[in-house]
């Protein structure tokens, strides 16, 4: 760390041993008090989170209540890049979530979907704009992902029937439009702030490019009165039909596509996802079903 800028200041550096990242992540307090996130990565990742640098001061630019980004550059005689950003106040809305109440989730996350909103809605650089469509890019990499989940020989019941709403329906995607994307929005990627708000961590998931179909993110979350919260706070109501068929489209194929995900390069999580298969198929009454069993649709909020 002694060749990045303001080393000279800090009087804390403690190791964060949280997450799957391979980045070495330091909490850091300075001299003139102020608290910071440094991550460390290897310099073959330059690009990657320059990238992902960038867009984070982009989202901050656009007022998103996050991490902000403060200083990138290269550091360990050229080995390593690095990314200083503010440290958040709070607490880790994960860590706290097993301690709300049924109406407490419903809140937090009507206020976690109206966060996502305000990130798809920062204009788009002219130079971000992905050009070909996105039911192509994500066909593609859907393609690879149940090639990849065959080659595994992991068996699932009842997986077929995920394969054929997956190819009946891909035409959904054609004209859906395409915004920056977070990448990984969930409870652990959040942190609620002392006076209650919430405030956006770990922009590191480059996922699609950091560019794609808004919907994609607005899915079931943690718990039912979570996400019912959630999809509304997103909407600012409830949401257009239109929107359920492509909410099964995502969530039946992206449990699919993690289980070659934990069986190549997580296995620890690998029952995880096989469960979180059934629990989709259990969902969506085997796909005939648009609307989840995991979103409460007559619920107002009540304690």
């Amino acid at each position: 760390m002694k060749d990045i800028p303001g080393f000279e200041k800090y009087t804390k550096i403690d190791f964060i041993d949280i997450g799957l990242s391979k980045d070495k992540k330091y909490y850091i307090e300075t001299t003139d008090n102020k608290r910071f996130i440094l991550r460390i990565s290897d310099i073959a990742e330059h690009d990657h989170k320059k990238a992902a640098y960038n867009r984070m001061m982009h989202m901050d630019n656009n007022k998103i209540p996050m991490s902000r980004p403060t200083d990138f550059g290269i550091c360990d005689g050229g080995k390593s890049v690095y990314q200083l950003l503010t440290w958040c106040d709070g607490e880790n809305l994960d860590n706290i979530f097993t301690t709300l109440t049924e109406a407490e989730q419903y809140q937090t996350g009507i206020k976690a979907g109206e966060v996502l909103q305000k990130i798809h809605s920062v204009p788009v650089a002219k130079a971000d704009i992905e050009a070909s469509d996105w039911g192509k890019r994500y066909g593609s990499f859907i393609n690879a992902s149940i090639d990849s989940f065959h080659k595994t020989g992991v068996a699932i019941e009842n997986a077929d029937i995920i394969f054929d709403y997956f190819y009946s329906n891909l035409h959904l995607l054609s004209s859906r439009p395409q915004c920056y994307m977070h990448g990984d929005y969930h409870t652990g990627n959040l942190m609620v702030t002392p006076e209650g708000e919430l405030s956006v961590i770990d922009w590191e998931i480059h996922l699609y490019n950091g560019y794609g179909d808004p919907w994609h993110e607005v899915g079931l979350k943690e718990t039912p009165h979570f996400s019912t919260g959630f999809i509304r706070g997103y909407f600012g109501g409830e949401p257009p039909e239109d929107y359920w068929r492509i909410l099964a489209f995502y969530e039946s194929i992206g449990a699919i596509s993690s289980i070659p995900w934990a069986f190549y390069h997580q296995p620890k999580f690998l029952e995880q996802c096989i469960n979180s298969v059934e629990k989709v198929l259990a969902n969506f009454n085997n796909m005939q079903s648009h609307v989840p069993m995991g979103y409460l649709k007559g619920y107002g909020g009540q304690v």
